[in-house]
């Protein structure tokens, strides 16, 4: 059953049909009438309610476009006022020329009350005294001549540097003999072992006969 068959619902098929032959197709707003539409100076956009720059007057279609680099120059005088207007400024008035300043000008103002050297750039913070420097030098130099074995012993073991002077016991003459034998080439090595056995053999007087005179 449908529901035009109910006797409540009869007209609904009434009203449709008269709608149907009544009804005719709607034409496009304005149509293609130049003197309506209007295409948008910064997109291929067209519309009849398009906005207009009040700086250049060329019609818009969004705030995308009023934004868009071909508007740039309008756009950013408009931001610029605005800026201006919120500061307390006269915006009838020009705004105040920028000086243009170069990279050497910006330098020289950053380094004021900086030294600097012959050729003009500024000294870093180790180079601004070279007397006093020289000076440092001096001093450590004296007190080096003027400490004796111990305490110059002393103040590298206190720095963590190892000691210069003689070893103190069996151990620490066993590892500098260790370290010596490290920085020996192969050859060198091979000389040395022949040098130390033929010490050897001559502390122990292996080379004496035991048939010889005895004086």
């Amino acid at each position: 059953m449908r529901l035009e068959d109910i006797p409540a619902f009869a007209h609904i098929q009434q009203e449709g049909s008269s709608k149907a032959t009544t009804a005719k197709p709607s034409s496009k707003a304005g149509g293609t009438d130049p003197n309506i539409m209007k295409c948008c100076s910064f997109c291929p956009t067209e519309k009849n309610d398009l906005y207009v720059c009040p700086r250049c007057k060329k019609p818009y279609c969004s705030i995308r476009c009023y934004r868009s680099q071909q508007h740039a120059l309008c756009s950013e005088k408009f931001y610029e006022s605005c800026v201006r207007e919120n500061n307390g400024e006269d915006v009838s008035s020009p705004p105040p020329a920028a000086t243009a300043t170069s990279f050497e000008d910006f330098m020289k103002k950053s380094t004021n009350g900086i030294g600097t050297d012959e050729e003009g750039e500024p000294l870093d913070s180790d180079d601004e005294d070279l007397s006093y420097l020289k000076e440092v030098v001096q001093k450590t130099a004296d007190t080096f001549e003027e400490m004796d074995d111990n305490e110059l012993q002393r103040q590298l073991t206190v720095a963590g540097i190892a000691g210069i002077g003689e070893p103190t016991d069996e151990e620490d003459e066993e590892y500098q003999m260790k370290l010596l034998l490290e920085t020996l080439t192969v050859e060198e090595k091979r000389e040395f072992q022949k040098m130390v056995d033929s010490m050897t053999v001559n502390e122990q007087g292996l080379t004496n006969s035991c048939f010889g005179k005895r004086m």
